[in-house]
């Protein structure tokens, strides 16, 4: 009597975001033979929306020390703040609201670069897998989040910059060795592993194309710092 071939169940979203933590490889060749979008999408929505309430109190008074420290009179921080405080909040909110789209970005940018390197994966396939994989660093997010809170210190993560004092949050200094947080660069590791098995490229292609996208981001971290008012804040 023949014995019957198992059919390989395929991972659900829950499972490959598990997989992402715990075998990269396994969820990497589940997001190849079908991506996903809406479980990664609704996981970096909730942890960044309870995370910009959260300390939105403790981000208003960093950018009003911000504001003090540029020298300004009481009255000309006071101005200032009245005229920025609108598009403050309107900025904090659509932050959070489109936050999710920042890692299809990225995805975007790299399956650009991985056409260059001639890989061989789906569009579909590189945006899932950035999606997937930038829940390692929102969890690093969330894991942070209850220590800013008991701390009051809104510029603590798990990076370099925690070494600096609070007056050099929003600086570009602060912004770049924030960038290499060790959630970010487990983030990019996975991200680097999955470009390399979906579009069948060696190792230092796949990191070019991961790693484009999040010096970019640093490059346009450092011109918000440039232009972005008083610390960059």
């Amino acid at each position: 009597m023949e014995q019957g071939t198992e059919v390989k169940q395929p991972q659900s979203g829950i499972q490959r975001v598990i997989s992402i933590f715990t075998a990269p490889t396994t969820a990497v060749e589940a997001i190849k033979e079908k991506p996903n979008y809406l479980v990664p999408m609704v996981i970096i929505w909730v942890i960044g929306i309870a995370y910009t309430l959260l300390t939105r109190d403790l981000t208003m008074q960093a950018m009003d020390a911000a504001y003090a420290s540029t020298g300004l009179s009481a009255d000309q921080i006071a101005a200032t703040k009245e005229q920025m405080s609108g598009l403050t909040t309107v900025s904090l909110y659509v932050g959070m609201l489109i936050m999710p789209l920042l890692p299809m970005f990225k995805g975007a940018v790299s399956h650009l670069l991985s056409i260059l390197f001639s890989g061989k994966g789906s569009f579909g396939s590189t945006v899932s897998l950035v999606l997937n994989a930038y829940i390692i660093q929102m969890i690093g997010t969330a894991i942070a989040l209850p220590i800013v809170l008991l701390t009051q210190n809104i510029g603590f993560s798990f990076s370099p910059a925690i070494i600096l004092s609070a007056d050099k949050i929003g600086t570009p200094i602060f912004s770049t060795l924030s960038a290499f947080n060790v959630f970010t660069i487990w983030y990019l590791a996975v991200t680097v592993i999955g470009i390399k098995k979906i579009h069948e490229v060696s190792t230092w292609k796949a990191a070019v194309i991961a790693l484009f996208p999040f010096i970019l981001f640093i490059g346009v971290s450092w011109i918000g710092v440039a232009f972005g008012g008083p610390s960059g804040l």
